[in-house]
């Protein structure tokens, strides 16, 4: 969950920012940029209370879904399929297949 476009300009304003450091207890920097980059940690209950009391918007206004899509090729498996044999080994990313050159 993520907050909506309205919500994060409704709270980014000083007065809210220094509310949600008391209640969030980080820095007016932190604050800042958990709105920038709309930041799970604002979806907390208690930085919650403090946007409903500010904005007035309902929890349905104040929350949206996160569409993360994780795409097929930046997904790599932890193990790779050894194809000459039936057991699974663990390769590291850099791992060229060459340990030593002679």
């Amino acid at each position: 969950m993520k907050l909506s476009q309205k919500a994060l300009k409704a709270i980014n304003n000083p007065v809210t920012r220094r509310r949600l450091m008391d209640v969030l207890g980080c820095t007016e920097f932190t604050i800042a940029r958990y709105i920038q980059k709309n930041s799970d940690n604002l979806t907390k209950a208690a930085a919650m209370q403090v946007i409903r009391e500010v904005t007035g918007l309902a929890n349905s206004e104040i929350l949206e879904e996160s569409n993360q899509i994780i795409s097929s090729t930046s997904a790599r498996p932890l193990f790779n399929k050894d194809t000459n044999q039936n057991h699974y080994t663990i390769k590291p990313r850099w791992y060229t297949g060459a340990l030593f050159s002679f």
